[in-house]
């Protein structure tokens, strides 16, 4: 039962409009320390995922702090290790945060291998999910930015390249969950010429 509380009690701090940022980061980082829960790393990550998502239409810095910052991509590969893969079906897109990242983070002059990790961690989970509630343009999209930003990463030459190939062959994997089913339903015609 007390589980119970923790949970209603953060996400009434998590929804509420006047919490800073910073507060509601440290509110979970407390709750995950004294009350670790398959339920409470579900609602996190939800949460996380689905502030994310607004925040791509946001144009204030906090919320555009929370799509690059290192602290809270690391807290979410957390939460979304602990949280059980079946609940991940129910979790915001996450295409369109990790498209958005990909291209933020290749625009940056240094390389960040451990949010390239985390990135990797969240994506490793909740990428096939993310493809199956993609449209096959949408995954196309998100795929033309992953080479657009590759090629930048590459070029910075930082000491994230590992870790990146890492996050690249995993979106490989995930992107073949929308483009094997296109391909087998559509037949290619002859041309005229």
């Amino acid at each position: 039962m007390a589980s119970t509380s923790v949970e209603q009690s953060l996400l009434f701090e998590l929804r509420s409009p006047t919490t800073p940022l910073e507060n509601k980061q440290q509110s979970i980082i407390t709750a995950l320390a004294t009350n670790a829960s398959p339920s409470l790393a579900t609602l996190i990550r939800d949460w996380i995922l689905d502030t994310q998502l607004r925040s791509l239409k946001s144009n204030t810095s906090a919320q555009a702090e929370l799509l690059s910052s290192a602290s809270w991509w690391l807290l979410l590969a957390r939460v979304v290790s602990d949280a059980p893969a079946g609940s991940a079906s129910s979790a915001p897109q996450t295409l369109p945060i990790v498209s958005h990242w990909v291209g933020t983070y290749a625009a940056q002059v240094e390389a960040q291998t451990d949010v390239v990790r985390s990135v990797t961690v969240v994506w490793t989970k909740l990428g096939a999910v993310g493809m199956r509630k993609a449209t096959a343009d949408g995954a196309l999209d998100g795929y033309g930015a992953l080479l657009k930003a590759t090629a930048a990463v590459v070029k910075r030459g930082g000491d994230d390249l590992g870790d990146w190939e890492d996050l690249v062959l995993i979106w490989l994997r995930t992107l073949r969950l929308v483009v094997d089913p296109a391909k087998a339903g559509k037949k290619v015609s002859k041309l005229p010429y």
